[in-house]
């Protein structure tokens, strides 16, 4: 219970700041940022394996 809370709470710390900005360009209309931001977690999602911990 103590190490799921931990990471809950480092992922919302990590993932804070970028969301923020991530809102702010699509206000703003930037979409050469959103693009290359949408196009890089694709791309990270493409190549990543999961271990089974079982």
């Amino acid at each position: 219970a103590v190490l799921d809370e931990f990471c809950e709470r480092l992922v919302k710390k990590l993932t804070h700041i970028p969301t923020v900005n991530l809102r702010q360009a699509a206000t703003n209309n930037h979409d050469e940022l959103l693009d290359l931001a949408q196009s890089y977690v694709n791309s990270s999602l493409d190549t990543v394996t999961h271990e089974d911990f079982t």
